[in-house]
């Protein structure tokens, strides 16, 4: 009788301590899924906020930066902050060509850079390096909001880049220190300009002296003598402070930069049909912002060019563009399609 109530309580504590293990692994498991689903749905929670990087290479003052800010604004409150965007002005990244290879390989999200600065690589860009091919920005920036500018928009998707849209275009005009009133006045001047093969074949052309030179050196150059000028829009010939080493600004009005703005092809991709709406509706909004700004940005800067004692010059163009258009066909030698792509742009203007 002992015996078998000894080995009833025996089985009895086994059946409590089974029991008591298996509600301890229930619970160990059960606490398991609680902490993974909690660190899933934090997971979920960071997953949702998309940072994206945009960088470029002029001031704050700028109307790179004026489209930069108000499309960091726009993405944010359209994607109710899931989507932000930090900025890099200043070429805190890197020049431009290093900004397109970034972008090229996805460690940069978003970039806004002039179109010489990529013709190395996007060869066909180059046909707007041509002298005198718009009249004025209000023409360049028509002629790219139009399907020719949704072209080179498209070519870019063959480089690992989306392109989004263009900014104003920017009028570049020759500052110096002898004044530009016609053809003959360039002979001899030693100008500093972008690298781009037209630019230097057209002053060469003029009869002036092509001189390379890091931009963060003209200032010094154009004090010492080095060289006799060079060319900039006005908004940046007054911000980098040239009207205290020059005399002149010439209009001369041969080259019009356009501005565009662009996307890595990886973020892109990487974005939903949502998210990548949300950019192109940011895009829309913040691109006349810009625009706006550069043209009130010329004027302005023209006065005060003026009222800093720089005497503004309406060089007479007729003899100057008849002498550059002339050598068209030798700029547009390595351009692919380059007479198809010309003809294209000057239907568009007539």
């Amino acid at each position: 009788m002992r015996r078998t109530l000894f080995l009833i309580s025996i089985l009895l504590v086994g059946l409590l301590v089974v029991g008591c293990s298996s509600s301890t692994d229930s619970n160990n498991e059960n606490n398991s899924d609680n902490n993974n689903n909690n660190n899933s749905s934090s997971n979920n929670e960071t997953e949702e906020v998309v940072e994206l990087s945009l960088g470029h290479v002029v001031s704050t003052d700028d109307h790179y930066h004026v489209f930069a800010e108000e499309l960091q604004k726009q993405v944010e409150e359209k994607s109710d902050g899931s989507m932000t965007i930090d900025l890099f002005p200043q070429g805190q990244l890197g020049d431009e060509g290093t900004l397109f290879q970034q972008a090229q390989s996805g460690t940069l999200d978003i970039l806004v850079f002039g179109q010489s600065a990529v013709t190395n690589t996007i060869k066909e860009l180059a046909v707007f390096d041509l002298p005198y091919l718009f009249d004025s920005v209000e023409q360049v920036n028509e002629v790219l909001s139009g399907d020719i500018g949704q072209k080179y928009l498209d070519l870019m998707s063959d480089y690992d880049i989306k392109g989004l849209g263009y900014l104003s275009a920017a009028e570049r005009n020759v500052f110096s220190n002898k004044p530009i009133y016609e053809l003959d006045d360039f002979k001899g001047l030693k100008l500093r300009d972008s690298e781009a093969p037209s630019y230097i074949r057209t002053f060469e052309v003029l009869g002036a002296q092509p001189t390379p030179m890091a931009y963060d050196e003209v200032y010094l150059s154009l004090q010492q003598g080095a060289i006799d000028g060079a060319s900039a829009p006005p908004h940046v010939f007054l911000a980098d402070k040239f009207v205290e080493t020059s005399d002149y600004y010439n209009l001369t009005r041969a080259f019009y930069l356009p501005a565009m703005a662009a996307m890595s092809q990886k973020t892109w991709d990487g974005l939903t049909e949502e998210q990548q709406k949300i950019i192109e509706e940011a895009v829309a909004e913040a691109i006349p912002k810009s625009v706006e700004h550069y043209m009130d940005n010329y004027e302005d800067a023209l006065a005060e060019i003026e009222a800093e004692g720089v005497e503004i010059i309406e060089t007479n163009l007729k003899e100057i563009q008849e002498r550059v258009t002339s050598i068209y066909d030798e700029l547009l030698e390595d351009v692919p399609n380059g007479d198809e792509l010309l003809k294209e742009i000057q239907d568009a203007v007539q």
